[in-house]
């Protein structure tokens, strides 16, 4: 199976010219065919192994053809896992969502998910009043990773439509894109450590001396602008 999809992906590959079969058409569209014939082989082999699957199943006992099912649903959920996470632009972020997605959607497939986490929760350090495990560092990296990235792309947006605005003069442009993106990268770090369970006041320490730093950094800038 794996050898007639990457004969096909191949294939397709060469023969197919993306450029100009997709001339005209609208942007997200084009991203999302760019992905599939990417992924091409992935589906092929799907489908081979489907069939293969369909015909044991027909013919001889349903345990003797168990690891062709698995390796079919675990092919699925990364062609399906690949083409929602290639809305995202970011390459690195793009990277990390699916093999997080997948890896989840994997233990989850060989019902290896909850004994996992369990694993992870299990190891765990309390400092003050806060309980750290790898299982909460794992779930914080991954959601602050994707807070961080919607943030920055509304960031950017709002930047954008500033920026257009000819009433305002340049400084005060680039004022307000600045306090703009501060804003919701705080709001974006807020709202994953209160996803995660992460209790603020423990934290209360550490994001006072933040805010004195920030304060100061601010007061040289806005100083400037003005």
């Amino acid at each position: 199976a794996a050898g007639v999809a990457s004969a096909a992906a191949t294939l397709a590959q060469r023969r197919i010219d993306v450029t100009a079969l997709m001339m005209g058409w609208p942007a997200p569209l084009r991203q999302f065919c760019r992905l599939v014939l990417a992924n091409i082989g992935t589906l092929v082999f799907v489908l081979v192994i489907a069939v293969f699957h369909t015909a044991m199943l027909e013919i001889t006992w349903p345990s003797r053809s168990y690891l062709l099912g698995v390796a079919a649903r675990l092919a699925i959920a990364w062609f399906v896992i690949v083409l929602l996470a290639g809305l995202i632009r970011n390459q690195f972020v793009y990277r990390m969502v699916a093999i997080f997605a997948w890896t989840i959607a994997a233990l989850s497939i060989l019902g290896l998910l909850q004994p996992t986490m369990a694993a992870l929760d299990s190891v765990a350090v309390v400092l003050g009043g806060l309980r750290i495990s790898p299982l909460l560092v794992i779930k914080t990296a991954v959601l602050l990773m994707l807070a961080l990235w919607a943030a920055s792309a509304a960031g950017d947006f709002l930047d954008k439509r500033v920026r257009s605005t000819a009433e305002l003069t340049p400084s005060i442009q680039v004022l307000i894109g600045k306090v703009t993106r501060l804003l919701l990268i705080t709001f974006a770090i807020l709202i994953t450590l209160s996803t995660v369970g992460i209790d603020l006041s423990a934290l209360a320490f550490f994001s006072g001396a933040i805010g004195v730093g920030i304060g100061f950094g601010l007061q040289k800038i806005v100083s400037n602008l003005v």
